[in-house]
């Protein structure tokens, strides 16, 4: 599936294709996901008793971390109240939106590989937040973490230009 031009292996466009279209379904998942994450932190901010579907116990609740002071990185950087300070989650969605688009322009693929670089390196610090600050498990985060993974992957595997040949 690849051919080689002037020592530069290329995809052909068939794969091409077909990988913009991987990255679009892991797009769709992603936004499923997020959007599920903003639900339970709304439903939460609403009720307090509010328990999600993703809350298995008291070290496993997703809404408990998910509404925690952790849940906007950029409010808690910029403040509460800056016009920026949206949650996680409500990033992620136009998140995956931005990358979902950007499939339609194969010149800015190079844009699609450095948001997934970007959402990796996000993923890991919440990651690491998760873990060792919060002490919790949260199946929606962990599955966004595996999204942005896999996004990440699909994003180099369908570089339309892979490394020249020594």
């Amino acid at each position: 599936y690849q051919r080689r031009v002037h020592g530069v292996f290329l995809l052909k466009e068939s794969h091409i294709i077909v990988m913009a279209l991987v990255i679009q379904v892991v797009c769709v998942l992603g936004l499923l996901t997020a959007l599920y994450a903003v639900h339970v932190e709304h439903m939460k901010h609403e009720d307090k008793n509010y328990s999600a579907a993703c809350d298995v116990g008291p070290q496993m609740s997703c809404s408990a971390v998910l509404t925690s002071e952790y849940s906007s990185i950029v409010g808690m950087l910029l403040g509460e109240k800056h016009p920026l300070a949206f949650s996680n989650a409500e990033f992620g969605c136009v998140f995956y939106v931005v990358v979902f688009l950007l499939t339609f322009f194969p010149s800015l693929h190079a844009l699609i590989v450095l948001l997934a670089l970007v959402s990796v390196a996000g993923s890991a610090v919440l990651a690491y937040i998760l873990v060792f600050i919060l002490r919790d498990m949260c199946l929606v985060c962990t599955t966004i973490y595996v999204i942005n993974f896999v996004l990440l992957i699909a994003s180099f595997y369908s570089w339309p230009a892979h490394q020249k040949t020594h």
